[in-house]
């Protein structure tokens, strides 16, 4: 990420790359298309390899056993 705001993408900029993907993977369109650097079926095979790639994530922290663990959904509760 730019630190410079001027040089990141806009809001629009986001959705349309967005966009490219989703109907890339779901609906195979652009297959042959180029945009954004890549063709509809570069961006399939490369969430596909990344898909084979979640199991081997390790998680950055330990749970500890003591600890009680509160989902953020209930914590408006005990505030």
């Amino acid at each position: 990420m730019n630190a410079n705001s001027n040089q990141r993408p806009t809001a629009s900029e986001l959705r349309d790359v967005f966009y490219f993907w989703v109907e890339s993977l779901h609906f195979g369109l652009y297959k042959e298309v180029e945009k954004f650097g890549y063709k509809g079926k570069e961006i399939k095979a490369i969430f596909k390899e990344a898909d084979k790639e979640i199991p081997n994530i390790s998680s950055s922290y330990e749970k500890k056993p003591d600890a009680i663990y509160i989902p953020v959904d209930y914590l408006h509760l005990i505030i």
